[in-house]
């Protein structure tokens, strides 16, 4: 992967994985993660065929909002095409 985003410009292979800490608070507190996973083609071929889940600190999936095609993920990473909506590539 870090070839990939090294490119500026990549499609991510099936199986990717891309976790965010979030902090939901705006205090600096970390409250969970953001998982993207990147599913067969055809999954949902108008996003890049992502799943979203929100978890909480514990790993435990939320259900609001709900995992799979969630349309406020969806909005937020529609700007990122070019590197297949992963918005942060910085590789840690």
């Amino acid at each position: 992967m870090k070839d990939l985003v090294a490119k500026g410009s990549f499609t991510a292979p099936e199986g990717t994985v891309s976790i965010k800490e979030l902090d939901m608070t705006g205090d600096g507190t970390k409250t969970g993660i953001a998982v993207m996973i990147k599913k067969p083609a055809g999954y949902d071929a108008a996003n890049g065929d992502w799943y979203y889940d929100i978890r909480d600190t514990a790993g435990n999936v939320m259900s609001d909002p709900p995992p799979g095609k969630t349309a406020m993920c969806i909005q937020c990473h529609v700007g990122g095409k070019s590197t297949d909506y992963l918005l942060g590539t910085k590789l840690q």
